[in-house]
């Protein structure tokens, strides 16, 4: 941060001015009384091409600016490890490698997963924190719930199952130590919790979104993968705590609004069947990948190893390759539509919902034009 004072003992009068006038530098600050630099005005690229002189003289000033700030204390560092913040991470580069084909984003989300569920568990414990080698107290509700959406996201990113397995775990472990069997829904702390005069049952979303509304939307999710219907009904306990509040101040609400979309939504699964790394198989998933279906769940079988594959994962029973060709099986309850092998036709079936019919939020497959069978 900076004052227009330390700035003109830095660079000068008029480079302070010049400076100061584009990175928004006042007398009054944006913090504190000072300025945390920002760039309140647009510039074109034209103004910011390497080869202009007004940009070189900037990055000239800047780093004068940064050779100063060098021998300031340095401000204290918070380095810690917290598994909500990182599970919400996890999701984000998750969902963001499927958008933008970007396999960094993936290789990122699966080391903050590894490391969590190899350095952050301990005898069948999930630590909220760690640091330097030193786990923080037991995880709470968000840090489960943050989790448990991070590794299925991670599994409709790359569909190895070991995600689906830890997310599995982590939700019973979840309703045993959080849940409340008299009133429904999940306390913040766990059971077990030292130090607790009262266990709050939060269902607000606050900088963190709700524990509460995250866990009902990773059973449901699981729920729809697994075929477990003792997960759904967990859920919908969650959800019947949480609806008074939601109809009085939906706005403090919305990831508990997401859980009740997903639930209340025409039940959609999509399965993908494909030999791992053949290119009909990546072609395939780069299409279901394309678009965003919030109601849908995306589950993958190797036919070559699908004997434990069909045990785990509801949908994937009795799904085969098309005359040897990877296929698509989108179904809604019931109803299978046919096994599409084009990308093309997937890619326009997972589109946005403009592409197709809309109904109670989510697209809905044409029937004019598809053939279903039970």
């Amino acid at each position: 941060m900076w004052t227009p004072a330390q700035l003109a003992a830095v660079l000068g009068e008029e480079e302070a001015e010049a400076l100061g006038h584009a990175y928004g530098i006042t007398p009054d600050g944006n913090f504190e009384g000072a300025t945390i630099l920002h760039l309140p005005r647009r510039f074109t690229s034209e103004a910011w091409s390497p080869e202009d002189p007004s940009t070189v003289r900037q990055r000239a000033l800047l780093a004068r600016l940064r050779d100063a700030r060098e021998k300031r204390v340095r401000p204290g560092r918070d380095d810690k490890v917290i598994v909500a913040w990182n599970g919400l991470m996890i999701s984000a580069l998750a969902r963001a490698s499927q958008a933008f084909e970007e396999p960094r984003f993936l290789d990122a989300a699966r080391g903050a997963a590894d490391f969590i569920l190899s350095a952050m568990i301990e005898e069948g414990t999930l630590h909220r924190t760690w640091r330097r080698g030193q786990l923080g107290p037991a995880g709470f509700l968000d840090d489960y719930a943050a989790l448990m959406n991070a590794l299925i996201d991670l599994y409709e990113s790359d569909f190895d199952e070991k995600w689906l397995l830890a997310a599995r775990e982590l939700a019973t472990e979840t309703v045993k130590r959080f849940g409340d069997p008299e009133a429904g829904g999940l306390f913040r702390a766990a059971s077990d919790h030292d130090d607790l005069l009262v266990r709050s049952k939060p269902f607000y979303d606050g900088a963190v979104p709700s524990g509460n509304a995250l866990s009902a939307l990773a059973l449901l999710r699981l729920s729809r993968l697994t075929g477990d219907n003792l997960l759904a009904q967990e859920a919908d306990r969650i959800l019947a705590v949480g609806a008074p509040l939601l109809s009085r101040f939906p706005g403090g609400h919305l990831r508990l609004l997401l859980a009740f979309s997903f639930r209340d939504m025409r039940p959609q699964e999509a399965v993908l069947v494909g030999r791992r790394g053949a290119e009909d198989t990546i072609a395939l998933t780069q299409a279901l990948h394309q678009g965003f279906r919030p109601a849908t769940v995306l589950a993958f079988v190797d036919p070559d190893h699908r004997q434990v594959t069909d045990q785990r994962l509801a949908p994937a029973r009795r799904r085969e390759l098309v005359e040897g060709q990877a296929a698509v099986y989108l179904c809604e309850g019931q109803a299978c539509r046919k096994p599409m092998t084009d990308p093309g036709e997937v890619a326009r079936v997972f589109g946005f919902p403009s592409q197709g019919h809309v109904t109670d939020g989510t697209q809905k497959i044409n029937r004019a034009d598809s053939t279903y069978e039970d």
